[in-house]
């Protein structure tokens, strides 16, 4: 998956709006991924979106 939201580096505690609402249309919308690739900045997992997020990991 690819995001344009650029709420911060997903790897970090803390996060912007726009990372809360990728998770939030993730969930609506049931997408299943491993990976994220931000257009800016590095690449993360599943389980560093949902916590830069403030969310559980639904794959636990």
């Amino acid at each position: 998956m690819t995001s344009s939201a650029h709420g911060g580096e997903y790897g970090q505690e803390t996060c912007g709006p726009l990372t809360v609402n990728l998770v939030e249309n993730v969930e609506r919308l049931k997408l299943d991924f491993e990976k994220i690739l931000p257009l800016h900045g590095s690449g993360a997992t599943k389980a560093d979106l949902y916590k830069a997020a403030g969310k559980p990991n639904p794959s636990n």
